[in-house]
C-alpha cells in the first residue's frame, strides 16, 4: 500500500530524501513542472559530490526556452555537487536539430525525438544504481508528461517520445517509461496545495489515471495538508 506522508515542511522533507539518495551515489531523476521549483531552494547551497541528477521528462523545444524544464532546473543545480544529465543536451545538437526544435516541424520532430530518446536511454543504462525518482501529478492525473491516452504509457525501453493526444498540452516530449520508473528504488510523488486535493484522492482511490498505471504499491506520496484534505485520515501519516 502506498505510503502517504503529510508534512508541515514538504521541501525540507523532500530535500532529505534527495540528499540521502545522492550520498549513496545513486541516480536521482527529477520531474519538471511548478512543484519542483518550490522544492529546490530547500536543497541548500551544496549537495553531495556523488550521484547523478537526471530528468524524468522534457519538452522538445529550443535549449534555453522558458518552456524547457532544464531551463529552470539546470541553473539551480549546476556546480552544486552531483553530475547532471539533461535530457536535451545543447552541446549534442546539430544545426539541423536546433532548427527542428525552433520550428517544431512535424516532419522532423518525431525522428529527432526517437534519436534523443535512444541516446538518453543509453546514458541512463550506464548508471548502475537507480535511487530515487520524483514525480508530480497533474489535474488530469498525468505524471512524467504521460497524459491520459498518451502513446508513451505503453512504450517499451527506458525513454520514449511522447505527446498529449488531447492537444491540451503543447510540444512533443521525452518521458521515462513505466519500465524506467519501476527501476528506481524509491518513487516519490509530491503534491502541494488545495488544487491537487481532488486528483490526489482519486489516484489513491485507484482511479484509471496515468499516475496510477506507472507507480507502485510502495510509492511515497509526500503532501502538504491542503493536498491531503480530501483523503481518508486513516491512510495518512503525519511528519511534523
Amino acid at each position: 500500500m502506498a505510503r502517504v506522508i503529510v508534512s508541515n515542511d514538504v521541501p525540507t522533507r523532500f530535500a532529505a530524501l534527495i540528499h540521502d539518495a545522492l550520498e549513496r551515489d545513486t541516480l536521482v531523476a527529477l520531474s519538471g513542472g511548478s512543484t519542483i521549483l518550490a522544492l529546490l531552494d530547500a536543497l541548500g547551497p551544496s549537495l553531495p559530490r556523488t550521484g547523478t541528477i537526471a530528468q524524468v521528462d522534457e519538452r522538445l523545444v529550443e535549449p534555453g526556452s522558458p518552456e524547457a524544464n532544464w531551463t529552470h532546473l539546470g541553473p539551480v543545480l549546476t556546480g552544486r555537487g552531483p553530475a547532471l544529465l539533461p535530457m536535451v543536451d545543447a552541446d549534442a545538437l546539430t544545426p539541423a536539430d536546433l532548427a527542428t526544435l525552433a520550428t517544431e516541424d512535424p516532419a522532423t520532430v518525431p525522428k529527432l525525438a526517437d534519436r534523443l530518446a535512444a541516446r538518453y536511454g543509453a546514458q541512463l543504462e550506464s548508471r548502475p544504481t537507480w535511487g530515487l525518482v520524483h514525480l508530480g501529478i497533474g489535474a488530469d492525473g498525468h505524471t512524467a508528461s504521460l497524459f491520459p491516452g498518451s502513446p508513451g504509457l505503453d512504450a517499451s525501453g527506458l525513454v520514449t517520445p511522447n505527446h498529449d493526444p488531447s492537444g491540451h498540452n503543447r510540444h512533443w516530449r521525452l518521458s521515462l517509461t513505466r519500465d524506467a520508473l519501476a527501476r528506481f528504488e524509491t518513487q516519490v510523488i509530491v503534491a502541494l496545495g488545495a488544487s491537487k486535493a481532488t486528483i490526489v484522492a482519486a489516484a489513491l482511490g485507484g482511479a484509471d489515471l496515468p499516475v496510477v498505471h506507472v507507480t507502485r504499491d510502495d510509492t511515497i506520496w509526500l503532501l502538504d495538508s491542503a493536498a491531503a484534505s480530501a483523503l481518508d485520515p486513516s491512510i495518512v501519516s503525519h511528519d511534523g
